[in-house]
């Protein structure tokens, strides 16, 4: 037998924990991602400001500076000043006013200024002190858009390896476009941001894993605690669930404590909930003393037949006995219903007995007819044409009693041959409320004479798919048995309808009349049994036959002098 498997379950309550950490998780780490992008954002808007401050701020001092040593050379040429052109005094003047000395400046003097350079498409024109190389306009369509556009651009690139904020604006001297000054900044408050924001990162990841790490540790913890209870309740419940699920009534009981396990099957079979017999004792389940009798024998298997909530039960009972940890006897009767099994048994016994003399009566019938009807043609014609001298009037009697015998003895025989060929089965729809109360006006007249009580209690409604004429049949048949059993004034005939599982129908028609004996009872749908003076014994037996043709089965069950009762079963379509 293959080990069950025992599934984990997440209690609702840990599967709230885990979601509330995975939220709070992808709610830090959002917060921080988000704050690292605004605040990017921020500092490259203020670096940009910065730069295209600094840059038009350079640009002017450029410009002042070029006018400045343009004036001076002017001044020079026209011997205003006491240097010469090519004075070296002069020359060292002018490269210490020049714009190669404001950029390095410029530079020198804020650190957060990597390079300053203006170059034109060919050359660097002038640049910081460190700066040699350049990438050129031509090659950038960054570069060659804001010369072409004389726009202010700014773009993060690399400069000698390192990562920079570069901002770019066309340089202009008295109106032509001489090149194109650029700055390069350093990204060191974005990094310094992103250094921030990262180890705030790092540490909500170490926290988070703390936390998490605690989490899974409560969690597992919680599981296995769930896991060793569901494995307890599982190993202390075992034997109540397959008590509880079991096709057979079980029942535990002791002396002193009454029935202590009472499962859902002997709730079926007793018609009791188990809050109803917990705590007595089984005599409150049957309502027979023979039963009582035959259930407290010490035999380990008995058969019972008895009756429960006014229903005969054919039941067949396992008694076992066991101790327990307190040392309390204590007594497991399982009982099986047979009752359905032991009904279908019989009609199978009867379908069979019926079968065979119904076989047998259609044979003898053939080999009866035609005498018969030789008998009768010959008396028929001797009554016509021959009459006797002497007593005529009695010849003529006995002739007609011969043929009204012959004939007799002929509709028995038809009587014979519909059972041994029973009709085919027309099943058509129609409405079972409506056809029962056209039986009870069919029978009015009867009913009124002998002051007879029918009753109908109708627990389902609706339309049932048999053969009309035949279930008429039956229902005559069984109405008028119960009409001659009970007694004139005091008469009643009950017939009920219930629902039952699977799509069918249990008809009851009860009476109170003299009953049935028992050793009787048993014959009754026999072929040819009768107990009446002027009965054939057909009539049950055709209803059991046309019962059978519904694919339905019938019973009995009586007491002498407690009337009788039949039940029959029916698919509600065919």
């Amino acid at each position: 037998m293959k080990k069950s498997r025992i599934r984990t379950i997440i209690p609702d309550s840990a599967r709230s924990i885990v979601a509330i950490f995975v939220a709070l998780a992808v709610l830090m780490i959002a917060s921080a991602v988000v704050e690292l992008s605004q605040s990017k954002k921020e500092i490259l808007h203020i670096m940009e400001e910065q730069a295209h401050s600094l840059l038009e701020s350079i640009l002017v001092a450029s410009h002042n500076t070029l006018q400045t040593t343009q004036y001076l050379d002017e001044l020079a040429r026209e011997k205003i000043l006491n240097f010469k052109a090519h004075d070296p005094r002069f020359l060292e003047f002018k490269k210490k006013i020049g714009f190669g000395v404001l950029l390095r400046n410029a530079v020198s003097q804020n650190p957060r200024i990597i390079f300053a350079a203006l170059q034109d498409t060919s050359n660097i024109l002038a640049a910081s002190g460190n700066v040699s190389v350049l990438q050129s306009i031509l090659s950038s369509p960054f570069l060659a858009k804001a010369l072409n556009d004389s726009l202010f651009r700014t773009r993060i690139t690399e400069f000698d390896s390192t990562e920079i904020f570069e901002a770019v604006h066309p340089f202009v001297f008295n109106g032509q476009k001489i090149g194109l000054m650029r700055l390069g900044l350093s990204l060191a408050p974005v990094q310094t941001v992103n250094s921030r924001i990262y180890r705030r990162l790092i540490i909500i990841t170490i926290v988070l894993t703390l936390i998490g790490f605690i989490i899974f540790i409560f969690l597992f913890t919680r599981q296995r605690y769930f896991l060793l209870k569901k494995q307890y309740s599982i190993v202390e419940t075992y034997s109540g669930n397959i008590i509880g699920n079991v096709s057979d009534g079980i029942i535990v009981m002791d002396k002193t404590a009454g029935i202590k396990i009472f499962n859902t099957a002997a709730e079926q079979l007793f018609g009791k909930t188990a809050g109803e017999v917990q705590g007595q004792t089984a005599d409150i389940l049957f309502e027979q003393d023979i039963c009582l009798q035959l259930l407290h024998s010490d035999n380990a298997l008995t058969p019972l037949d008895c009756k429960i909530d006014g229903q005969k039960k054919y039941l067949l009972v396992s008694r076992s006995r066991f101790t327990d940890e307190d040392g309390i006897e204590n007594e497991i009767l399982v009982i099986r219903d047979l009752t359905q099994e032991k009904l279908l048994e019989e009609q199978m016994e009867r379908k069979q007995r019926l079968t065979a003399m119904g076989e047998l009566a259609s044979g003898v019938a053939h080999e009866i007819r035609n005498p018969l009807n030789t008998i009768s043609t010959i008396i028929q014609q001797l009554n016509k044409d021959f009459e006797p001298v002497n007593e005529a009037e009695e010849y003529h009697q006995l002739a007609g009693l011969v043929y009204n015998e012959v004939n007799r003895i002929n509709h028995t025989i038809q009587d014979f041959l519909r059972f041994s060929r029973p009709e085919p089965v027309q099943a058509s729809a129609f409405n079972l409320s409506a056809f029962l109360k056209e039986l009870k006006i069919q029978f009015d007249s009867t009913l009124s004479e002998q002051q007879v009580v029918l009753k109908i209690t109708e627990n389902w409604n609706g339309d049932v798919f048999w053969d009309p004429r035949q279930m008429r049949q039956v229902f005559i048949n069984l109405i008028q048995n119960a009409l001659q059993a009970v007694p004139e004034k005091t008469g009643e005939i009950h017939i009920s309808v219930n629902k039952l599982p699977d799509e069918e129908l249990e008809i009851t028609v009860k009476d109170n009349g003299t009953g049935i004996k028992k050793e009787i009872l048993a014959n009754i749908f026999n072929l040819y049994f009768t107990t009446k003076a002027k009965g054939t014994g057909i009539g049950l037996s055709i209803v059991q036959r046309i019962v059978y043709e519904h694919q339905g089965f019938i019973s009995a069950e009586s007491e002498p002098g407690a009337g009788a009762e039949f039940y029959l079963k029916l698919p509600i379509k065919i």
